[in-house]
């Protein structure tokens, strides 16, 4: 098992549900709950059919705070997926985990974050959070190094 400096492995092998959503459909679902950015920006980009994933994720935890400069040079340039890569194993996670329960998203207000490329070429950082208190996840997206990560925050990257 490769190991990766201030991360812990959490799960490895994560399939990915092999499920079809309508992306207008998926996001308006009662569990879904999407920042201003990611309505505005983001989704308008992600195709309308999200089709399976065919592969496999490890889950990293953050063990102490990093910039995600610092993060991307330990996790590998080749872990900035595309929006649709980011929606096939995002929305099948989270239709999994649609009521909180456990899983390999973290359901304890952390952020699950991937680095993502949009079709301009920005790469950034989007993640989504269970938010007990409303029962939903709250899908956003940052742009890079604006602030530190922290501990506890859960990445993903391809197995």
């Amino acid at each position: 098992m490769k190991k990766y400096q201030h991360f812990t492995v959490t799960s490895q092998n994560i399939q990915i549900p092999q499920q079809t959503f309508s992306k207008n459909e998926f996001f308006k679902k009662k569990f879904i709950w999407m920042s201003d950015n990611f309505g505005k920006d983001i989704l308008p980009e992600i195709e309308e059919i999200i089709t399976p994933a065919s592969y496999v994720l490890t889950s990293l935890k953050l063990n102490r705070s990093l910039s995600d400069s610092s993060i991307r040079k330990i996790l590998g340039k080749d872990e900035v997926v595309s929006l649709h890569q980011w929606a096939q194993e995002t929305c099948a996670l989270m239709e999994e985990q649609s009521e909180g329960q456990a899983g390999p998203l973290l359901t304890d207000g952390y952020a699950n974050v991937r680095y993502v490329q949009s079709s301009s070429g920005t790469i950034l950082a989007i993640g989504v959070l269970w938010i007990d208190g409303v029962r939903q996840w709250y899908c956003c997206a940052w742009e890079l190094d604006i602030s530190l990560w922290s501990d506890d925050c859960g990445f993903f990257i391809r197995s």
